[in-house]
């Protein structure tokens, strides 16, 4: 039943009305290829972004570590200090 249907629509078109529908096939295709490849270059992007924060994020707690050891020797010379007087 489907499959007749079918055919007698494609009897039924003229060589323009196919012309027509192949262009906007192709044309969707087209469309959709090229948002595909747009959105892949979105995430590519976003992957970038990732890992140059997971960078960043590691340089600052390396420096903090730097920071909080530099602290705890001022606190041990503050306390020597205090223990001298």
């Amino acid at each position: 039943m489907l499959l007749s249907t079918f055919a007698d629509i494609l009897t039924d078109m003229t060589t323009y009305e196919i012309i027509i529908l192949a262009g906007a096939l192709v044309g969707v295709y087209i469309k959709q290829k090229m948002d595909l490849n747009e959105l892949k270059g979105e995430i590519n992007e976003l992957f970038i972004k990732q890992k140059n924060h997971e960078t960043q994020t590691g340089e600052i707690k390396a420096e903090l570590a730097k920071v909080l050891e530099a602290v705890n020797e001022i606190k041990l010379l503050i306390a020597r200090n205090q223990l001298d007087k």
